[in-house]
């Protein structure tokens, strides 16, 4: 079997780390916008059990499947859409 070695200039190699670098923050920021994802959904589920909803039809919104909207949270009237 034969390796072929190629050396890199240091300008090349450079930029080759530092996109190496921002993937790995990439991958990071990804990660934690997950988790806030995440986070948000719990809490609009905390938030649809606690408030007491007053619905409204949304007139503006016609492609969401629910049209009716809480106007003190913002929430769907669906409990599986929020």
């Amino acid at each position: 079997m034969i390796l072929y070695v190629f050396k890199m200039n240091s300008e090349a190699q450079q930029l080759f780390d530092t996109i190496t670098e921002k993937k790995a923050l990439q991958r990071d920021y990804s990660r934690q916008i997950n988790v806030i994802q995440k986070e948000i959904r719990k809490i609009r589920g905390i938030l649809y059990k606690t408030c007491d909803h007053e619905w409204e039809r949304d007139w503006e919104d016609r492609d969401e499947r629910s049209r009716w909207v809480c106007k003190h949270c913002k929430l769907s009237r669906s409990p599986y859409y929020n």
